[in-house]
C-alpha cells in the first residue's frame, strides 16, 4: 500500500509493523507492545497508547488523532470516538451518510461489537464499504469492511476543504 493516500508520499510499506512506525510516529505516541493476558500468554500485537487492556481499536485511532494535534485523553470506547475527538474542535464530525475521505477516523456503533463498537482510520471510501487501518480484530492491518452500523466520521480540521 502507498502511503500517499494518507499524504505520506514516498513509502511502500510490505508489513504492518512498518505501517505503524510510519503512520503512527509511534516513538511518542503509542508502541509495537505484545498485550499478555492473566495467564501471561500472547494475546494481541499492536499499538497502545494507553490503558491495561492491551492493543484496542481505540489505541490505534487515537494515536493517529495524536498526529493531528489531539492531546491524550479519554474520548469514548470505539462507537464513541469519532464524536468525543471532534468535541475538541480539533476535527469535525460527520454523521453516516457521509463520504468519508483518507484519514478520517471512522466509528461504528453496537452492530460492529456490542458492547464497545469499533474505530478505525480510512484509508478510502467505496459506497457501500471503507478500507481502513485498523486493529483489535488482530493486529494492526488494512482492511475493506461494511459501512452498516457507522456511527460518523471525524475529520482532521486541517484535511477538512469543508472548512
Amino acid at each position: 500500500v502507498r502511503l500517499g493516500e494518507l499524504g505520506l508520499t514516498g513509502v511502500e510499506v510490505h508489513r504492518y509493523p512498518v505501517v505503524v512506525v510510519v503512520l503512527l510516529g509511534v516513538r511518542r505516541c503509542g508502541d509495537r507492545v505484545v498485550a499478555r493476558g492473566p495467564d501471561r500468554t500472547d494475546r494481541q500485537t499492536g499499538v497502545r497508547v494507553y490503558g491495561p487492556y492491551g492493543a484496542q481499536c481505540v489505541d490505534l485511532s487515537k494515536a493517529w488523532a495524536m498526529k493531528h494535534g489531539l492531546r491524550p485523553g479519554a474520548y469514548g470506547d470505539g462507537m464513541d470516538f469519532a464524536r468525543g475527538i471532534a468535541s475538541t474542535g480539533l476535527f469535525t464530525f460527520y454523521g453516516p451518510g457521509t463520504t468519508a475521505q483518507s484519514g478520517d477516523v471512522v466509528s461504528w456503533g453496537t452492530a460492529f461489537n456490542p458492547t464497545y463498537g469499533h474505530t478505525a482510520v480510512v484509508i478510502a471510501d467505496y459506497g457501500d464499504t471503507l478500507r481502513v487501518f485498523q486493529q483489535n480484530p488482530g493486529a494492526p492491518a488494512l482492511a475493506t469492511v461494511t459501512k452498516r452500523g457507522l456511527a460518523g466520521f471525524a475529520r482532521p480540521v486541517k484535511l477538512d476543504p469543508r472548512r
